[in-house]
């Protein structure tokens, strides 16, 4: 986990809590306006793994609502949002 991730991440939260978000595993079926948000928000908040379904690319039209940018117009969802929580830390994203 980055540095500066993980120092925000021990302000409101006490090691075991850490310790156990660090070892959860979620799934999300859909990545669009609600599932990129939310595994976004999940990444931050320190879960481990992160298992990503969706069979769709970005579109102009989810740039509005849904947590893509234009650079990643065309893109599988999965993909442009692993790519995006890479950045933000090393979390293990299985993407489908």
């Amino acid at each position: 986990m980055s540095g500066t991730l993980k120092q925000g991440q021990r302000l409101p939260l006490p090691p075991e809590q850490l310790a156990n978000l660090a070892t959860a595993r979620i799934g999300i079926a859909g990545v669009g306006g609600l599932g990129s948000n939310c595994a976004m928000m999940l990444a931050r908040s320190g879960i481990g793994q992160l298992v990503l379904v969706d069979g769709d690319v970005v579109d102009e039209s989810n740039l509005n609502r849904q947590h893509y940018f234009p650079r990643h117009l065309g893109q599988s969802k999965v993909l442009a949002l692993s790519t995006q929580i890479q950045e933000l830390d090393d979390i293990r994203v299985d993407a489908h």
